[in-house]
This record gives C-alpha cells, structure tokens and sequence, in this order.
C-alpha cells in the first residue's frame, strides 16, 4: 500500500480476512506506486493498493474509494480567507507537488486541475517526494500544496485545507490492484468484499 493510507486500509484488509488470517503469514509493505507496481509485475506481490492510472489496463482492479484533490495551507495564508480554492487562485501561487516520478497518476492529476483554464503561467511546482516532505516544505516555506483529501486526517498542526472548485479530472481511484492468472484465495475473497462494499 502507499505510505499514508496504512491506518484505512489495514483495518479493511483485517475487517475482511481477520477470521482466515490466523494461520496465514502476511507481509504488509508500504512503499511508493513504482516499487509496487514492480512487484506486482514480478510476482513478488499477490495484489496492492494504488491509484488507477499507476498501473497498466492488463490488472485487475476493485475500487476502494474515490480520493479528491484539497489545497494544504500554512495557517495565516492569504488563500485561507476563501472557502474553495480554483486554478485561478493558485495561479499566482508556486505550488508543492508530489513528482510525477513518484506518484505519476496523482502529479497527472494535480497538473490537470492547474491547467484547467490553459497551461498556468507559474513558476513549476517544487517537486517533493512523499507527503512527509509535503508537509515539511509547506511549513518551512509557507507554499500550498494539493494532495489527496484523506491526508487531512495526518495534517500537522499550524496546517489548514481549503477544497477546490469542483472539477472531474480533480479526483481518482484509489484502487486494490491483482493479477487475475495467479490470484490466491485470500486475494479472491478480499478482491469480493471490496466489489460487493463499493457496488
């Protein structure tokens, strides 16, 4: 699973299986959307949690919820006076983002949101490599960032959120991603559960 959604997803994971889970080794990894997309690939994995978009069509997938972009802030930023913030309000803003080398799904879909009204006329965004950086460069520069709305529940203290403006390109899966040839039984049943929480 990726790093930050560790308290969600075990509690489904264990919800779901903890009566088959008794006598069967689990090795819970969190690690970012290429390392898990490679050991699924390779087989080192029977299925992970990560965005749709990070993985290719071939993979299965259920869908665990639906994740919406919000603005983090610095408390005392001038952006903190609206209720939502739109790509026009940040347009002057140079912004923190996750790298596209990182979470390439979830950078595709923070430029989309920029980008909405024509390419941003801003400085690029200063690239971070996880949410725990995200929040460090919010603090030490008094810079926004986008990411996805559950991270909300970490936010350090001296941080607020601002939603955005409503926008369809603003929101993707957060998925349970297997491969259907080589799906265990315990994969099988949790990939049902989640099909018959989420229909």
């Amino acid at each position: 699973m990726i790093p930050g959604t560790e308290d969600e997803l075990m509690g489904l994971v264990w919800t779901t299986l903890g009566p088959d889970l008794q006598d069967v080794s689990i090795d819970v990894q969190s690690k970012l959307h290429p390392d898990l997309v490679r050991a699924l690939e390779n087989g080192s994995i029977d299925g992970a949690f990560v965005r749709q978009g990070d993985i290719c069509p071939e993979w299965s997938t259920q869908t665990i919820r639906t994740e919406e972009l919000i603005a983090i802030l610095p408390r005392g930023h001038r952006l903190l006076k609206k209720r939502r913030l739109s790509p026009t309000d940040l347009s002057a803003e140079r912004i923190i983002a996750v790298a596209g080398s990182i979470a390439p799904a979830l950078r595709e879909t923070i430029d989309a949101f920029l980008s909405q009204n024509g390419p941003p006329e801003t400085t690029p965004p200063l690239e971070a490599d996880g949410m725990l950086s995200i929040f460090s460069l919010v603090a030490a520069t008094g810079l926004c960032s986008l990411v996805p709305s559950h991270f909300a529940r970490m936010l350090p203290k001296g941080m607020a959120t601002r939603r955005l403006t409503t926008f369809d390109s603003s929101r993707r899966d957060l998925v349970l991603a297997y491969a259907d040839s080589r799906v265990s039984p315990i994969m099988s049943r949790l990939a049902a559960h989640i099909g018959k929480t989420t229909s």
